[in-house]
Order: C-alpha cells, then structure tokens, then sequence
C-alpha cells in the first residue's frame, strides 16, 4: 500500500509540474484514480472533459 500512495503521489507531482511549466495555459479539472498497478509503475486516472487542453 506504501509503494501504491508513492506511485500516486509521484503521478500528481507530475501533472502538476506539467501545469506549472505552462502557467500561461494553466488548465484544471476534477479525476478519479481508478488503478494503481505496483508491478508496471502503473496509474490509470480518469477524468473530466478539460476544454483547455482541446
């Protein structure tokens, strides 16, 4: 369970330093976190629709 909150938490990270890295086109939205698969490095996120990023 330690190894699956890290995965998560370096998978948030990321996203958000892809945001911060384009303030200028800083987009939001709200995601479920469906899987976490500890053996593949895995997160598997679903999200809403982010007009934004079209």
């Amino acid at each position: 369970m330690k190894k699956a909150l890290s995965i998560f938490i370096a998978a948030i990270a990321l996203l958000t330093s892809v945001s911060a890295l384009h303030a200028a086109d800083a987009a939001s939205g709200k995601g479920t976190v469906n899987k976490v698969d500890n053996a593949n490095g895995i997160v598997n996120i679903t999200h809403e629709a982010i007009p934004a990023l079209k």
